[in-house]
């Protein structure tokens, strides 16, 4: 058995474990307020400004979600991706649709925002642009108060440099979670004749 293969073996020993761990919490309800941080990695599209091709970069996202129902809220993101010669940043915001299985959070997104683009060659030179991004991702409970955000993928496109870079973003982290939005019960019945 090669090394690479042990490693692939462990991730999906480790992810099967907490996914079992978190089937009893299957009865979690929508946060309110969800703050998550984590690690980000963006095959960036730097062919677009004259590399010889996509560019690896390596960072952190952080987001905060507003849930006003239990499947409908609102994001904003921030994040900044670095390389050796590429350093990319920036913030969005929109609406995002959340959905409960199996115990887990499921959410896709659609964001809207701002990019910066900074490539240095010993001079360092800067351009912002506009940002639009979807995607999705998968939420693990591991307690009342903390999820495991397992993945989150995001198609970005980018407008910098007079160009438009077509990015992707994977990233994983930790999620903190404030309050609960309730499920309205309370059904109104016609009154009868």
């Amino acid at each position: 058995m090669t090394f690479k293969y042990l490693q692939v073996k462990l991730a999906v020993l480790l992810c099967s474990g907490i996914a079992l761990f978190a089937l009893p919490l299957a009865a979690q309800q929508t946060p309110r307020i969800a703050a998550s941080a984590g690690y980000s990695f963006m095959r960036f599209d730097s062919q677009t400004i004259g590399f010889a091709d996509y560019t690896n970069l390596q960072g952190a996202n952080g987001s905060l979600a507003y849930n006003l129902t239990p499947s409908f809220g609102v994001v904003a993101e921030l994040e900044g991706e670095y390389g050796d010669h590429i350093h990319a940043a920036g913030w969005m915001v929109g609406p995002q649709v959340y959905h409960h299985l199996w115990g887990m959070g499921l959410f896709a997104h659609g964001l809207f925002g701002q990019s910066q683009t900074r490539i240095d060659f010993g001079t360092a030179v800067t351009n912002t642009g506009r940002a639009i991004a979807g995607g999705g991702g998968i939420d693990i409970p591991i307690s009342a108060r903390f999820s495991l955000r397992a993945i989150q993928a995001d198609f970005i496109n980018t407008q910098t440099f007079s160009a438009s870079q077509n990015n992707l973003r994977f990233s994983t982290g930790l999620v903190f979670r404030w309050g609960a939005v309730k499920k309205n019960r309370s059904a109104r019945k016609m009154p009868s004749p």
